[in-house]
């Protein structure tokens, strides 16, 4: 990873460097205040030969450049020359209705073709944040949550199925933090390592269901706190720290999400040394289905950019979870450090 080494000025420097740093901080609380209006997807799902109805923006620089121009009365053909573009990808809010049809008419191609592993881990990770996405903005629908059901299944199928599946699902990363896609990242990291430790499978379910709305409780976090450049204050931290309990009183209220997978939303921020919070839970009175999501939540926040933080490369980020191994169970730190590298091979 690049490095950034200070130099040192004299003091005339001192007003222009404080202004460079003003407008920077500037650039990027513009650019956090604008992400809510944007949907990120992936670049892989945009196959060439595809007509498309919804603009396209690429995020470079703390900011969306429109790079290709369409409506549904105006589709346009996707080609290897307009997808020659460099930065995360995204779409305008308001057409994620039509970006949803765009992904149901790939998955019929798949029922009718012979798409290869990549294609078909794009195609259900796409739908599965889109039905994440839905159900941050509807959490008490009751069917949404049957839908994360079906999905999480279909996820586990895919992995115990074929052991290039979840190389291919995980190396499908965008560089930008948004919630919908941590959750879906974090679902399939901790299917992987649920069937590397040999779980049963309904204990895989129940950890994937934990896993894919554990942070569910963040639509109650204001996007000022959430997308804040730079350190939050105590206040605040306190704030953010709420999302795990508001998580709880959502998901209580359905009676079709399963009692354990709601303990580990519950307990997904608690820490084996007794540090993490709301309760400050130690040991063993923190579920497995917990501490493996914990390990998978910390990974994919450390190697996915954040405000005022580059995303760390996995090497990185696993030497920072190991440093800090009493908070973590050491066995499934052990098999999440022997999964990945088994995928790199």
């Amino acid at each position: 990873m690049k490095r950034y080494i200070p130099i040192e000025h004299d003091s005339s420097d001192l007003p222009l460097k404080k202004q460079g740093i003003q407008a920077y901080g500037a650039k990027i609380a513009n650019y956090y205040n604008k992400k809510e209006a944007f949907y990120c997807i992936e670049r892989d799902a945009l196959f060439p030969d595809s007509e498309v109805f919804f603009s396209l923006y690429a995020k470079n620089d703390f900011d969306y450049n429109q790079i290709l121009e369409a409506s549904e009365s105006s589709p346009i053909r996707l080609t290897n020359e307009n997808l020659n573009i460099e930065g995360d990808i995204a779409i305008k809010i308001n057409d994620l209705h039509l970006y949803d049809e765009y992904v149901k008419s790939l998955e019929k191609k798949l029922k009718a073709s012979e798409f290869d592993d990549k294609k078909q881990a794009i195609i259900l990770k796409e739908k599965t944040k889109l039905l994440v996405k839905n159900i941050l903005s509807h959490p008490k629908s009751g069917e949404n949550i049957k839908e994360a059901s079906t999905a999480v299944e279909q996820i586990i199928n895919s992995i115990l199925s074929n052991n290039n599946f979840l190389h291919e699902f995980i190396s499908l990363k965008n560089h930008d933090y948004y919630t919908y896609t941590h959750c879906v990242n974090v679902a399939v990291l901790s299917i992987g390592l649920g069937k590397f430790i040999a779980l049963l499978e309904s204990e895989i379910f129940n950890l994937g269901m934990g896993a894919l709305l554990h942070d569910i409780g963040k639509i109650a976090i204001s996007p000022n706190i959430l997308n804040k450049p730079g350190r939050l204050t105590s206040a605040e931290y306190k704030i953010m720290q709420n999302h795990v309990m508001e998580g709880v009183k959502i998901l209580e209220e359905n009676l079709d999400f399963p009692k354990p997978s709601l303990t580990a939303v519950a307990q997904h921020h608690e820490r084996l040394s007794g540090n993490g919070y709301p309760l400050k839970l130690s040991g063993a009175i923190i579920t497995k289905y917990a501490k493996i999501i914990a390990i998978s939540d910390t990974y994919d926040s450390l190697t996915t950019e954040r405000p005022n933080k580059l995303p760390l490369i996995p090497f990185e980020a696993l030497s920072i979870i190991v440093n800090e191994c009493e908070h973590y169970d050491s066995e499934y730190l052990s098999s999440f450090i022997k999964l990945l590298g088994r995928l790199d091979e």
